[in-house]
C-alpha cells in the first residue's frame, strides 16, 4: 500500500511536469468567470462536499441530479447516479488546498475505464465579487475535453446563481437548497 505523503509527492512531481497551462499530446481548458462572492465564500464553496453537491453537474444529466459527494482525508469522492444510465464516479485528490489556490488531480471513472488530469483553481479576489480562474490540463483526448468543458461551464454558471442566491433555486424546477454560504 502507497503512503498518502507517496502520493502527495507523486502528484506534486505531477504537477510540476505538467505546468500551469499545458502537456504535449493532451489538451487543457480555460475558463474565467466572475462570481457575485468573496473569496472566502467562494472558497467553502468549492471545498466543503455539501456545497459541491449544490453546484457540481454533469453534462446531458436531468436537472436536479446532483452527486453525492463525500470526503476521504483531503480529497473528494464525486458519485453520480442515475437510474438506467452507468454511474459516473469522480475523484479529486487535493494536492494544494489554500484560499486563492486549489490545485487536484481529477480521476474520472467511467465503468472500467479511467483517465487523469489536473485541474487548477485561482481566486482572483476583488471587494464584491471574485474571479475564478480554472485550468484544466493533461486531458487526454478531444471528447473527453469537450465533456470536461461542458461540465465546467454549466457548473460555474450554477455556482455563480448559487453565490447570487444562496438560500434560493439553482435553475428552474430545481428543489430549494438546504445551504446557506
Amino acid at each position: 500500500m502507497v503512503s498518502s505523503s507517496v502520493l502527495h509527492q507523486q502528484g506534486q512531481a505531477q504537477l510540476n511536469a505538467l505546468g500551469r497551462r499545458t502537456v504535449r499530446n493532451s489538451q487543457a481548458i480555460d475558463i474565467k468567470v466572475e462570481v457575485p462572492a468573496d473569496a472566502r465564500r467562494l472558497f467553502v464553496a468549492l471545498t466543503e462536499p455539501e456545497f459541491l453537491e449544490a453546484w457540481v453537474c454533469l453534462p446531458g444529466m436531468p436537472l436536479g441530479l446532483n452527486p453525492i459527494v463525500s470526503r476521504t482525508g483531503e480529497d473528494l469522492h464525486f458519485a453520480f447516479i442515475n437510474p438506467g444510465v452507468k454511474a459516473e464516479v469522480i475523484v479529486w485528490e487535493s494536492l494544494v488546498c489554500r484560499r486563492r489556490k486549489i490545485v487536484l488531480r481529477w480521476a474520472r471513472y467511467l465503468q472500467s475505464a479511467r483517465s487523469a488530469s489536473i485541474v487548477d483553481i485561482r481566486l482572483r479576489g476583488n471587494f464584491g465579487s471574485t474571479v475564478v480562474d480554472l485550468n484544466h490540463s493533461g486531458i487526454g483526448d478531444l471528447e473527453e475535453c469537450d465533456w470536461c468543458r461542458h461540465l465546467w461551464k454549466q457548473s460555474l454558471s450554477r455556482l455563480s446563481i448559487l453565490m447570487q442566491h444562496p438560500a434560493g433555486h439553482l435553475a428552474r424546477g430545481e428543489q430549494k437548497g438546504h445551504h446557506s454560504l
